[in-house]
């Protein structure tokens, strides 16, 4: 691009000067900031620099850059702090490129803005907080109450009619809806409610074998095969954490197609920096495109999962194999010895 170009267009305050210290043009900014002419008006390198006159002629001189120095304003004579960058032209002349610095006052006024603004930000937050505290409230109360109702209803309705085939398929349909409507307005309400995590040192294998005692009914149904290797100490909550591996065995379990053999293995792999733990299962895995960690009708257990492990620092990734079955792979900090 043309240096004349770029020194008209420029968004730095530019100043170009010969050998003696003459100036010969300054751009639309420093006409803006400095009042000097677009042609130097016959000023020289004091002009410019008034007190600071003769550092300015000695960053010339050496051609240092990175220098802080009070330039002059020729309108009103005021000292505008700026730091200069020189650099050599190839013409006899040399460049002088300024950025201006902000005054401690105006720096602390804006300091004093941004404080405001936090201020407002964190009373928004507390007041979105509030709302979704109260919406997790109407979520479990509100909704589940009333579902369960339903559901439970229309289970003695169908026992107590006398229905034909397609009749008790659409209220076998009509009942399903209704349970799954049902857990998601609880899963809902656990994922708004979702407290910090309480740290502490826990046994992953301890967390582990509580949540398969949770899911005991589950796993003796389905006949799914649970096999644990041995697992890592981490820092985290160990309710919080149950919750996670409940989900995602429970998951696995609901999942697993028409295995003949079905099976969950859990296993870890550490390193010098993190600790990985691996839940993986021979299932059909994931459908194609499928949104898992979008709350809704599959995926809410696992957006509570990933955030309590998001709240952990811990990372989580979900992903299908080439010949089917899902590993889950979540990723602890390894604690301090």
């Amino acid at each position: 691009m043309p240096f004349g170009v770029v020194f008209d267009a420029g968004l730095a305050l530019m100043v170009v000067v010969s050998d003696d210290g003459a100036v010969v043009a300054a751009n639309p900014v420093a006409s803006r900031v400095l009042g000097l002419p677009p042609d130097g008006g016959g000023l020289d390198l004091v002009d410019l620099a008034g007190d600071d006159a003769r550092t300015l002629v000695d960053v010339v001189r050496l051609r240092a850059s990175g220098r802080e120095l009070a330039l002059l304003d020729r309108r009103a004579g005021d000292p505008v702090p700026v730091r200069i960058a020189v650099q050599p032209l190839g013409t006899g002349h040399l460049l002088l490129t300024g950025r201006r610095l902000r005054p401690e006052r105006e720096l602390a006024a804006s300091n004093d803005d941004l404080r405001r603004q936090a201020m407002r930000a964190q009373r928004r937050l507390e007041r979105a907080n509030t709302d979704l505290r109260s919406f997790a409230s109407f979520m479990r109360h509100d909704l589940v109450e009333p579902m369960r109702t339903i559901r439970q209803g229309l289970g003695l309705l169908r026992r107590r009619c006398d229905l034909d085939d397609r009749e008790a398929v659409l209220l076998e349909r009509i009942v399903e809806a209704a349970r799954e409507l049902e857990e998601m307005s609880e899963a809902y309400s656990r994922l708004v409610s979702l407290g910090d995590p309480v740290v502490e040192h826990v046994e992953l294998g301890d967390v582990v074998d509580r949540a398969i005692a949770l899911l005991e009914a589950s796993i003796a149904s389905s006949g799914v095969e649970i096999i644990v290797g041995d697992l890592p100490a981490v820092l985290g909550d160990r309710d919080q954490l149950v919750r996670v591996f409940q989900n995602l065995i429970g998951n696995a379990i609901r999942h697993r197609g028409a295995t003949a053999a079905p099976r969950v293995e859990i296993t870890s792999v550490s390193s010098a920096l993190d600790l990985s733990v691996v839940i993986s299962d021979n299932g059909p895995g994931l459908p194609r495109h499928a949104t898992v960690f979008r709350p809704g009708r599959s995926g809410t257990g696992l957006a509570l999962t990933r955030r309590i492990l998001r709240g952990h620092g811990a990372t989580f990734d979900i992903e299908t194999g080439s010949d089917g079955g899902t590993s889950a792979s979540i990723g602890f900090a390894r604690p301090a010895a």
